[in-house]
């Protein structure tokens, strides 16, 4: 009998972590700067696509797929990496562009509830 799996979380929080030597309140911080800009380029990839800016969307998608990395954000960088292949093979974006925007909705709801969560023992100040 198969179990079904379970979604992975929208950001890998022990692979951010450990990149960033486990330092919570760093990741928190940095997470946060980029939540409030991951949907900057979401808005700006919808307008370049509209505009039929191919080369600006390309950057774009490129530039999202970096971010969504360096976070360990990988639904979302994997999206913008399709994203990014279906726009260089002519592919119709729209079902590319539900994708990115729930990926996006994932990490932000991901990074609430880490918010929401205390910190671990790592994260506290010493006494």
């Amino acid at each position: 009998l198969a179990t079904p799996k379970e979604e992975p979380a929208a950001i890998d929080w022990d692979e951010l972590l450990a990149s960033l030597g486990g330092d919570t309140p760093l990741a928190h911080e940095m997470l946060s700067q980029f939540c409030g800009e991951v949907s900057t380029y979401f808005d700006r990839a919808c307008a370049a696509h509209a505009a039929g800016n191919t080369a600006l969307l390309t950057r774009i998608l490129r530039s999202l797929k970096a971010a969504a990395a360096n976070f360990s954000a990988k639904g979302l960088h994997f999206a913008a990496a399709e994203a990014e292949s279906a726009l260089a093979h002519g592919l119709d974006m729209t079902g590319v562009f539900s994708v990115l925007a729930a990926q996006i909705k994932a990490v932000l709801a991901e990074h609430a509830r880490r918010l929401e969560t205390p910190p671990g023992p790592a994260a506290l100040p010493a006494p």
